[in-house]
């Protein structure tokens, strides 16, 4: 059973490929501010609070070499709270940044970040039908591509020059815990969205 979900913020990324929705959310901490959005992040030590409204963009460009924008739209990030036992948007961002790699989304494809947070829980992010190649793993920093190592080291520091913008920063388990280090980089096929798809 999972466990239950500590932090009561959370960011959502939007995207839709070939008519099909998908997303990837991070939770957070907040605190009240002057922001757009209402509200600050709250960092690890090492960094400084940022406003909500600034953490969208710059995730943005990092994932957008991983789609194409023949096939894939990019929504507009939004910044939720748990309440009532329901997760409920409280910022909506306008987003400017559209996909930017070339080729074709490889349907029903996941690619799979995983990593331990400060407890050793595992953190799992998913891009979901990228334009990524055909079944790897991946777990060397020094051998990724440049668009793996920007995503990398964004959501795990594993270059040493994560910024107060990203995830890494701010970003939290569902135990309410700091990311720690990146463990590898998985790409499979999902039976349930080849199912969806009608690909058998």
């Amino acid at each position: 059973m999972p466990s239950p979900i500590v932090p009561t913020f959370r960011v959502t990324f939007p995207m839709t490929t070939k008519a099909f929705d998908h997303v990837m959310h991070f939770y957070l901490d907040c605190v009240a501010s002057a922001d757009p959005s209402g509200r600050d992040t709250v960092a690890r030590t090492g960094h400084s609070n940022v406003g909500v409204s600034t953490i969208f963009a710059p995730l943005w460009t990092i994932l957008a070499p991983f789609f194409s924008a023949t096939d894939t739209v990019f929504g507009n990030g939004h910044l939720d709270s748990f309440f009532g036992g329901a997760w409920i948007p409280l910022y909506y961002e306008t987003n400017a940044v559209t996909p930017s790699g070339g080729g074709s989304a490889i349907l029903a494809s996941v690619d799979t970040y995983s990593g331990y947070a400060e407890n050793h829980e595992r953190m799992k992010d998913y891009l979901m039908e990228s334009i990524q190649g055909g079944i790897a793993r991946d777990n060397v920093y020094a051998a990724l591509s440049t668009g793996k190592k920007a995503l990398v080291n964004t959501l795990y520091n594993s270059g040493g020059t994560a910024v107060d913008t990203s995830p890494f920063a701010w970003r939290k388990s569902r135990d309410g815990h700091f990311p720690l280090t990146w463990i590898a980089s998985t790409r499979t096929f999902s039976k349930h969205w080849r199912r969806k798809r009608g690909l058998g």
